[in-house]
């Protein structure tokens, strides 16, 4: 509202003044001639316009992709939390606005040096708040949105004032417009649309078209995947209108992983990761994560606290989509497939938060993923304490309990892929040691494991490869014979760059 206040103040005092505004004639600007280009001549000047309008949206494009990109976003979304993560308020905001404003600027140079004059009513403020109701109206966060405004604002202006007379169509369907007082009507209505446009979607008309787009990509994507790998036999899919809920353990395979042929497990990676970037609305937490899981190896993945770990165990699950790159299982890109379908497929993720639902039984719980009683039988007989308490709410056991529970049906039917986010948290040790060996036993048994933890000690004893994740990014990978002490404090230090 300042900046608003202080244009109505420059249209109505400063821009008045004679000497500033050159009188009524305003000030005369010559085209130039750039690199041997006169821009006198109309099509080089359009073609000059066009280079530049391409350009800045290039830079826009990747100041968005940028550090300092990443910081704007952080500060519209949460400015405590920005400020606590050690970025400048201030400056952040001093940046962008006076980026803002020197693009605004050059564009009044190239408005002034397109008209070959300027006065104070070249461009007023009520003129710049219809402009500014338009790219609301198609998208005020993309350039794009800004280059459609501009062009359907000044095309709706010019055919409104002086109407159409094309060569190419029959006289009778030539109009004279309404002449020049319906740029107030054409201001007005962007008003409105704008308006009612920012209560829908406050990211513009784009963002609805890529919105609708993503859905039929996902919709097509999801029929694929489903021709080319159908449900195996004795799985119980779930009713179209449940609700997407990634389960501790899958019914996708019903084939034990031990008897699982050399035909049926491909030299490729069970799960391939590449160019993974996801995040939360506009903040991006993944970028450009790459990353193969194999079958009968545990991937074990460490990182601090805040370095993307449960996003990355969410995107690979389905819960958090991914806004570029690929996750392809067994094959078949799996990018646009929900979590339910990833699960139905194989592809399971046990949450840090245990996998279970409190309100149900123990028996209830099990009977989502167990439905025949010989198979709760075999989880009982591996884990007596849940067959114990069969009949007890799941919110009434302990915390290694819950695991158990969540893991018990992965032994029964072990899925093709396992992603486990810090399995061992809050759990006394004697419990994450038995909570291990179940991973131990699966990977025997040909699961594909991804286990994410912020400690160290325990995962490394077991796992094959280990990647080390910090602030979105894969800062290493490779063997675990490769990790020492030196290395994990480097890493934790953040002393090794992606």
């Amino acid at each position: 509202m300042a900046t608003l206040a202080l244009g109505f103040l420059g249209d109505v005092l400063l821009f008045k003044w004679n000497w500033l505004r050159q009188g009524q004639s305003g000030w005369k600007i010559a085209r130039p001639e750039l690199f041997g280009i006169n821009l006198v001549d109309r099509t080089s000047m359009i073609v000059f316009l066009g280079v530049v309008i391409a350009a800045i949206t290039w830079l826009i494009h990747n100041l968005q992709r940028s550090a300092s990109g990443r910081a704007i976003i952080a500060v519209r979304n949460s400015e405590p939390a920005a400020a606590t993560s050690g970025l400048s308020i201030p400056q952040t905001k001093l940046g962008i606005f006076a980026l803002s404003a020197a693009v605004a600027g050059f564009g009044g140079v190239l408005v002034a040096t397109n008209n070959g004059r300027i006065t104070d009513g070249t461009f007023v403020t009520q003129t710049g708040l219809a402009w500014l109701a338009a790219v609301v109206l198609f998208g005020i966060r993309k350039p794009q949105g800004a280059i459609l405004a501009g062009l359907s604002t000044a095309c709706s202006t010019t055919i409104w004032n002086r109407g159409f007379h094309f060569a190419f169509t029959p006289s009778f369907l030539h109009w004279n417009g309404l002449g020049s007082g319906t740029a107030t009507y054409v201001g007005n209505a962007l008003f409105g649309l704008g308006a009612v446009q920012l209560a829908r979607e406050p990211d513009g008309i784009l963002a609805i078209t890529a919105m609708q787009n993503r859905a039929r990509r996902d919709k097509r994507r999801a029929r694929q995947a489903d021709a080319a790998a159908p449900l195996p036999e004795g799985v119980v899919a779930s009713a179209p209108d449940s609700p997407a809920v990634t389960l501790p353990a899958s019914t996708a395979s019903t084939v034990p992983a031990a008897a699982r042929t050399d035909a049926d497990a491909p030299a490729l990676a069970a799960l391939q990761l590449t160019g993974i970037h996801s995040g939360y609305g506009l903040v991006e937490v993944l970028h450009g994560i790459t990353l193969p899981v194999v079958s009968g190896q545990i991937t074990a993945i460490l990182g601090p606290n805040g370095a993307g770990k449960s996003t990355l165990c969410q995107t690979i699950a389905g819960l958090v989509p991914a806004s570029a790159g690929t996750i392809v299982h067994r094959g078949v890109d799996v990018s646009g497939q929900r979590a339910h379908q990833r699960a139905r497929m194989g592809i399971v993720l046990a949450p840090e938060a245990r996998g279970v639902f409190p309100a149900l039984t123990v028996r209830e719980n099990l009977q989502m993923w167990l439905p025949d009683a010989a198979d709760r039988d075999d989880a009982y007989g591996r884990f007596p304490i849940l067959g114990e308490r069969r009949n007890l709410p799941a919110g009434s056991l302990s915390g290694g309990e819950q695991q158990m529970l969540t893991l018990a049906p992965l032994l029964v039917k072990p899925p093709d892929v396992l992603i486990a986010d810090e399995p061992s948290l809050g759990l006394a040790p004697l419990i994450v040691e038995q909570i291990l060996q179940i991973f131990v036993e699966l990977r025997a048994r040909g699961v594909a494991l991804v286990l994410v933890e912020e400690k160290a000690k325990g995962v490394l004893e077991i796992a094959d490869t280990v990647s080390f994740l910090s602030l979105g990014r894969i800062t290493w990978s490779g063997p675990k014979s490769a990790v020492d002490d030196g290395l994990l404090a480097q890493v934790y230090l953040g002393q090794v760059e992606a």
